[in-house]
């Protein structure tokens, strides 16, 4: 092939490639649109295209990426993008693999390539720093105090963040599945929540416990409408009013509430983690914690089983048959 016929190939190749990335970016744009309809987050799937187009910019099949591109789509994480963790590289695998299912359920594609990789394991840890039972307690205290020295919208905002941390601590949900909640999951009278489970689309029964049960209860029959309405934006059958927004705005109040008290810095997903961790070691069977946090697999809830080592300290000063010796 002459020179001026290697150019021209070399041009209808670039202008299919083109083709195909924009087919591939209208196409997750429609799936992007579908996972906010259905109230899904969409900020890790774009993380994950980012990378994507970063590793297909250089291939032409962008649409039908074969299996084969797909698996080096793994090592290419790993080789140019070492700073991200084996969970990160994990989450953006499931979340392209979850939009290639979805192409192939609307026969798009024949097969999701992302199914027949050989997937890396992720090893499962304790999240480190999981606070104890007395920083839990002294948080929970903290913010009970909404009243004192308080103008009346910041009453109304400290008092919404104590019923929202109660109620974490006391179900053990993730805050999006809090910001799912409508009024109608609540049956005050046999003290039982339906949770919504965002992450895993499935459905349970939370269970509150006496305390959360009574604040809820005045919450929802003398409080909830000053508290959320009239404002801009509130949805009247959310139990918090809104589903957008609740993890970072209770994540800036709590921030602000740790540097107050003086201890490490506690989110919102540290309450679920709290609530599992403190759970077992209360001597809850493990099975009923497993039922507790929606865990699919008990092997999600054996991470709490992790003990430090001064658990461990304690639990042969007490147990052993020779530590009372003299």
């Amino acid at each position: 092939m002459d020179e001026s016929g290697a150019s021209i190939a070399s041009r209808d190749k670039a202008k299919k490639r083109d083709r195909e990335s924009s087919s591939l970016t209208n196409l997750a744009h429609q799936y992007q649109k579908r996972l906010e309809l259905q109230g899904r987050r969409v900020i890790g799937f774009r993380y994950a295209l980012n990378y994507l187009y970063r590793f297909v910019d250089s291939h032409e099949n962008l649409y039908g990426l074969p299996c084969g591109q797909a698996q080096n789509f793994q090592s290419f994480l790993i080789q140019h993008y070492p700073q991200l963790s084996p969970a990160t590289r994990s989450v953006i695998i499931s979340s392209l693999s979850s939009f290639y299912s979805d192409l192939k359920k609307r026969k798009l594609i024949l097969e999701n390539p992302f199914e027949l990789i050989d997937r890396m394991r992720v090893p499962r840890k304790l999240p480190s720093q999981i606070p104890d039972e007395k920083e839990i307690s002294d948080l929970l205290n903290h913010l009970s105090r909404f009243t004192k020295g308080k103008n009346l919208s910041e009453y109304k905002r400290d008092y919404k963040a104590h019923i929202l941390c109660e109620l974490l601590y006391s179900t053990g949900m993730r805050i999006s599945d809090a910001a799912a909640l409508r009024v109608d999951d609540v049956n005050l009278d046999e003290g039982t929540l339906l949770i919504h489970d965002v992450k895993n689309h499935s459905e349970r029964i939370g269970f509150l416990n006496d305390y959360t049960r009574r604040i809820l209860t005045f919450y929802l029959q003398q409080f909830r409408k000053k508290v959320l309405f009239p404002r801009n934006g509130a949805d009247k059958d959310r139990l918090f009013g809104s589903k957008t927004n609740l993890k970072v705005w209770l994540n800036t109040l709590l921030a602000r509430a740790c540097q107050q008290l003086g201890i490490r810095k506690i989110t919102t997903h540290y309450f679920r983690h709290a609530f599992g961790y403190h759970m077992l070691r209360a001597g809850c069977d493990i099975r009923v914690i497993q039922d507790f946090l929606g865990h699919r697999r008990l092997n999600s809830t054996g991470v709490y089983t992790k003990v430090d080592k001064h658990t461990l300290r304690h639990i042969l000063d007490r147990y052993h048959p020779r530590s009372a010796q003299p």
